[in-house]
């Protein structure tokens, strides 16, 4: 005989008034071991580490509320500094967790000015042994504002300072420290170690600027004598400073020197003359090179240079004046270059004031040998 009988709801009862078992739930999927862990790792405990982002971890966010709940900027400044001391005392490993507490307790914006003081001093502490001296400074100057008491702050901000060798700034820390208390040890055994690098620094700064002034006076003098002399300088074409030493100064004749640049443009050679007294004529250094006693040029293979046979020739507005307005209008100064004979006996002084001769840093004058091939190409480019 076929079964009649039908299925009932759970709880029902059957067509014999019994009641019908339960049903049972479907079966779930066994979680790997991997998914089991990862689903541990979402709950705080079995954290390791704490994401940056605690957003999307609704465990976090519970955790966090626990410790915000009910505090006040004040008392979580307290707690962060709290914290951020623990992580300081770990050591190095935990510096930087130690750094954030301390920053967090920062941005509660307390108002007491005594928490926030520790707070930016002992930021300051872990960035000492870190060797970050410019935050060191930085911190304990807010430290300060906060609590002119704070008598670390100073010497942290002093010390840093010394270590950066700003021996003034590190010593001023150290002064404002010992107005607030005159007897601290550390304060100073650290002002002994900062006045003598501050009297160095002090007296090196003296003699700069005593050098300043005297450099000063020297321009202001040698303009002086220029001006009086209606030499007009230029700028330096020949780079000369970076070859040659030598420099313009006035003696205590008040006579001129000048360093003094010799071409020989057929040989493509030069001869630098370091001091040259401005009553002294070329054809004299010129008899010393090539006279009658003197020791041939080695590239004057043809031994022709014979102070006899040669001639000096200046050139006019061979660079630009440097002021132009001295210049402005007077003979031969109108930007055409041109060769100017300069002759043996004609001292340098006068040899400088040749109408349109603008000194391009230092005097500078062509030798070669009179009638020459050289001396015919040499002149040709200026016709």
């Amino acid at each position: 005989m076929a079964d009649t009988s039908t299925s009932t709801p759970s709880g029902e009862q059957d067509a014999n008034g019994d009641r019908a078992a339960p049903s049972q739930p479907p079966a779930q999927p066994e979680k790997s071991l991997e998914e089991a862990v990862s689903e541990l790792s979402k709950f705080p405990i079995f954290m390791k580490n704490v994401p940056e982002n605690i957003e999307d971890n609704p465990h976090l966010l519970a955790l966090q509320n626990l410790v915000y709940d009910g505090e006040t900027p004040e008392s979580l400044a307290t707690y962060h500094k709290n914290e951020g001391n623990k992580f300081f005392k770990k050591g190095p490993n935990f510096y930087t967790k130690a750094i954030e507490q301390y920053t967090l307790g920062i941005e509660q914006k307390s108002t007491d000015k005594p928490v926030n003081s520790l707070l930016y001093a002992n930021r300051a502490a872990v960035q000492m042994v870190k060797h970050n001296y410019g935050h060191v400074v930085n911190d304990c100057t807010k430290a300060i504002e906060h609590d002119p008491t704070n008598i670390k702050a100073y010497w942290r901000a002093a010390k840093a300072s010394y270590e950066l060798e700003k021996w003034e700034q590190g010593y001023q820390f150290v002064v404002d420290g010992l107005t607030q208390q005159p007897s601290n040890a550390e304060l100073i055994a650290l002002q002994k170690l900062l006045e003598p690098k501050l009297a160095a620094k002090r007296a090196q700064e003296a003699q700069k600027q005593q050098e300043e002034e005297t450099m000063r006076q020297y321009r202001k003098a040698l303009q002086i004598a220029l001006d009086l002399r209606a030499v007009v300088m230029g700028e330096n074409i020949y780079q000369l400073s970076a070859i040659y030493e030598g420099s313009i100064y006035v003696d205590e004749n008040r006579k001129l020197h000048w360093p003094v640049m010799l071409l020989y443009p057929e040989y493509s050679q030069s001869d630098f003359l370091r001091d040259v007294n401005e009553t002294e004529t070329l054809g004299s250094h010129l008899e010393n090179m090539f006279g009658p006693t003197a020791e041939r040029a080695e590239w004057d293979t043809e031994n022709k240079y014979k102070v006899e046979h040669l001639i000096i020739y200046a050139e006019t507005n061979a660079c630009r004046p440097k002021e132009p307005a001295k210049v402005r209008g007077k003979t031969g100064f109108d930007k055409v270059k041109r060769a100017v004979e300069v002759p043996l006996d004609m001292p340098l002084a006068k040899a400088l004031r040749v109408p349109g001769y603008i000194v391009p840093g230092v005097p500078v004058f062509h030798v070669m040998v009179r009638g020459s091939g050289c001396h015919t190409l040499f002149l040709k480019q200026y016709e």
